[in-house]
């Protein structure tokens, strides 16, 4: 830090030098005044511990006299004996190059822009600490799908290991990073695209057990451990759909898919509910399948006589104790049948009766395979919002 602050004059023109004119007029730079005034450090004031300080002179060794902004109070102190004061940070990066005998650090490639932080730091490393500054590689940002922007620390928007891996298997998110090189950007995701990487991340592994990959290929998903990963994972969709019909029991979603003649590993089932449960609950709750409260008299209100006599069937079904999976299955696409229907009309009739009864339990068009729905909700709620 003393040699910094001896040396800042040479700095505050390395400065100059690495600003673009447009810059210094829009911030207003007097280049004389700019040289003479220039400290290459920030002092946390004692008073408030913030650096809202005015440096009012310095001795040429260690002596600093400061001013609070905030409480107009003075004072006088040692850097070596008062730790109040930390360097700007591109003259901080160029003393630890010094400092720790650094040869190679990479860095975004808006810190590698011409005249950005790395230029100006380099300057800094040869013309104030005497070293040769490392070689650097730029690499792409990675952004943020679903949350908004890029990670950025100084944004306040970066994302912790701990917070990824709440929805995130491990080797799905080394993947993402081994599988690409540092030039290419990809996102880190907390919406509907992180489904879609998890359906890449288990096709690739198909393909590697098949040997149907380059070897580059093969290498990424070998260093990411997703060789190791069980055979026949359930996919993440359907760990968010299945998990939240029956409040994310493994065992409950096992026998679920059992029923639709559909088996995935039993750990990958424990894993992706406890990390779909995290992504659903966390950054989607506005998507989570719940029964209404109440009965949806308005929408009923506006149902023909037709429509009303079939949603009845269904509670007869419902009332009768069917428990098994698959024979509702067939129930649900039976009740709206009708003798003479074309293969259209049939498909019509079902969309529209579909459509009412997640409309009458749920109050949206859509929602979760009705059968295993209606076999994992509580039968007595589904009756009373059934009933006309």
């Amino acid at each position: 830090m003393i040699k910094a602050l001896q040396a800042r004059e040479v700095i505050a023109k390395i400065l100059l030098r690495h600003m673009s004119e447009k810059s210094k007029v829009a911030k207003e730079v007097n280049e004389a005044e700019f040289i003479v005034t220039y400290y290459p450090i920030s002092v946390f004031s004692s008073f408030t511990g913030k650096d809202t300080t005015e440096i009012l002179s310095y001795d040429g060794d260690a002596t600093i006299t400061y001013r609070c902004q905030e409480t107009g109070n003075e004072e006088t102190f040692n850097l070596r004996e008062t730790h109040i004061v930390k360097l700007d940070w591109k003259i901080d990066w160029a003393m630890r190059w010094a400092d720790m005998g650094v040869n190679f650090e990479s860095a975004g490639k808006d810190h590698l822009s011409p005249d950005g932080s790395y230029d100006v730091s380099a300057d800094v490393a040869k013309e104030v600490f005497g070293v040769k500054p490392p070689l650097s590689l730029a690499y792409e940002m990675i952004g943020i799908q679903g949350l908004g922007g890029k990670m950025s620390g100084s944004k306040g928007n970066a994302l912790s290991p701990g917070q990824l891996m709440e929805i995130y298997e491990t080797p799905l998110l080394l993947w993402l990073y081994f599988r690409i090189l540092p030039s290419q950007r990809f996102d880190l995701a907390f919406d509907s695209e992180v489904l879609r990487q998890y359906g890449e991340l288990d096709g690739q592994v198909e393909k590697l057990r098949a040997g149907a990959l380059s070897e580059p290929e093969a290498e990424a998903l070998r260093l990411a451990g997703a060789d190791a990963m069980p055979e026949n994972p359930i996919p993440f969709r359907q760990a968010i759909a299945f998990g939240q019909i029956v409040q994310w029991d493994a065992d409950k979603v096992e026998h679920m898919l059992s029923s639709l003649d559909l088996r995935y590993d039993h750990a990958s089932i424990e894993r992706r509910l406890l990390l779909a449960k995290h992504y659903l609950e966390t950054y989607h709750p506005e998507e989570m399948i719940t029964l209404l409260a109440e009965p949806h008299r308005s929408y009923m209100s506006n149902m023909t006589d037709n429509r009303i006599e079939l949603v009845a069937k269904l509670r007869e079904v419902l009332e009768s104790g069917e428990d098994d999976i698959a024979k509702l299955e067939v129930l649900m696409y039976d009740i709206p049948k009708r003798e003479g229907m074309s293969e259209e009309e049939k498909k019509k009739a079902q969309r529209d009766f579909f459509k009412d009864v997640y409309q009458l339990l749920i109050g949206k068009d859509t929602g979760p395979r009705l059968s295993t729905f209606l076999w994992a909700v509580d039968r007595g709620r589904v009756l009373e919002l059934l009933k006309a």
